[in-house]
């Protein structure tokens, strides 16, 4: 756990809930397609990240996040990169440690 004004919420699910949410990490679990906007809504987050480290070839995750209204954030690679750079998002270098996504995240949304 850690002591920062930071909630980090994975809406969805991973093979590693238990150990997610033992470190703070807020698991939603799993949820059908039309639910998707009505659990982000639920929680009010400030901005979205979709963390993948892969490339993917339309990034559908992405698309939620907009329809939700958010800023969006992500690693520069795959479809995901090529249209948040569309719409003039943040792209952080592939590799960024969990460190430099932190300090990101404050000195952009901090309080």
């Amino acid at each position: 756990m850690h002591n920062l004004p930071v909630k980090i919420i994975l809406v969805g699910h991973t093979p590693q809930d238990e150990k997610l949410m033992d470190e703070g990490v807020i698991v939603t679990g799993e949820y059908k397609e039309n639910e998707a906007i009505d659990i982000i809504d639920r929680y009010s987050p400030d901005l979205g990240f979709i963390p993948s480290i892969a490339p993917e070839t339309w990034c559908y995750a992405l698309s939620l996040l907009w329809k939700a209204g958010l800023e969006v954030f992500c690693f520069d690679i795959g479809a995901q990169a090529e249209r948040v750079r569309q719409r003039n998002g943040i792209i952080l270098p592939l590799g960024a440690s969990s460190l430099q996504l932190l300090r990101f995240i404050m000195q952009r949304w901090g309080q």
